[in-house]
């Protein structure tokens, strides 16, 4: 059995490739593609392993890291050609054990590696940094708490954007990662099925396709939330305006056009902080030289919510 680790990152349709894996595992297992669940430990059923990877960081409320183990042998025991666990918690888990969060992240990736086979091949889909940093903003101040500007998010969360150093930690640790572009597997609007061919996987007649998950919100509503987060509720009262702010048909008078968080000279700016470190995995690992290519669209700079829109939001919302 060989083990084919999907590891992220985050905002690269991750969710997306964990439902529609879940919703056709009979017929993927067929073709040697066993995507397994954790009634194999008597577990409730997920459509992904984030428990797998929390529990290795010692972050997980319903499973060990000794059950985590005891799943990964679990599988390994089945009677098929690969299996694959996926979860992007695995890209951005520390285990504490340093003041430098390199070193924590190199610690977790150490624990993966000893708690996974030694021939286990990593797989993770890279987007370009700024339109990966934007989405990641945009879905910490949805689903979180975050409340800092755009700016601090992007010195808060360096260490995700640096994929070069990423990439060699998790090759430190294991001898094969595959890296895939998330423009090239959203490109034809098939990214789920892009990903599977990507594993070698042909045979996709037949699978159940499914709709795109976990979109993200109109800038102002985003702006919104994160005005919120900065306030005194409870986590139970923010997450009923999560649900709610997904949940119900925007207001008519909020803006549908995009926006730049920060200036062109910002973007611009954090653009540079990685050019050498892509350039260095452009070549290590022989990518296409368009690998990381940007956007040449600009959008106006946000201003924030006005006073008025900023209470009509609230009378609708909460």
């Amino acid at each position: 059995m060989k083990f084919i680790l999907h590891i992220g990152t985050h905002k690269t349709g991750t969710t997306t490739i964990q439902k529609f894996l879940r919703a056709n595992e009979n017929e993927l297992k067929s073709e040697g593609l066993y995507y397994p669940n954790f009634d194999l430990i008597g577990k409730n059923k997920r459509y992904a392993h984030h428990e797998i990877a929390h529990a290795l960081a010692d972050k997980s409320k319903n499973l060990s890291q000794k059950q985590a183990k005891e799943f990964i042998k679990s599988v390994s025991e089945v009677d098929c050609k690969a299996a694959i666990i996926s979860a992007e918690p695995f890209y951005r888990h520390e285990v504490n054990c340093s003041s430098d969060p390199w070193k924590r992240k190199e610690r977790y990736i150490q624990r993966v590696s000893k708690a996974f086979p030694e021939d286990t091949e990593i797989v993770v889909v890279f987007r370009e940094q700024y339109e990966f940093a934007k989405s990641l903003f945009q879905e910490n101040v949805k689903v979180n708490r975050y409340s800092k500007g755009f700016s601090d998010f992007l010195n808060d969360f360096t260490i995700y954007f640096d994929y070069y150093k990423n990439y060699k930690l998790w090759s430190k640790y294991f001898n094969k990662v595959k890296i895939m572009s998330f423009s090239d597997l959203a490109s034809n609007k098939m990214l789920e099925k892009n990903f599977i061919r990507g594993l070698g996987c042909n045979s996709l007649s037949g699978l159940i396709n499914i709709d795109r998950e976990n979109e993200s919100l109109n800038d102002d509503l985003i702006e919104f939330k994160r005005i919120i987060n900065g306030l005194p509720f409870s986590i139970n009262r923010l997450r009923i305006l999560t649900a709610n702010l997904l949940e119900k048909d925007p207001p008519d008078f909020l803006s549908a056009d995009k926006h730049q968080w920060i200036s062109n000279d910002d973007i611009d700016a954090f653009k540079e902080k990685y050019a050498y470190s892509n350039e260095l995995m452009i070549s290590e690992c022989k990518l296409s030289p368009v690998f990381f290519k940007t956007s040449d669209i600009s959008y106006d700079l946000f201003n924030s919510l006005n006073d008025e829109k900023l209470s009509s939001l609230i009378r609708y919302y909460l």
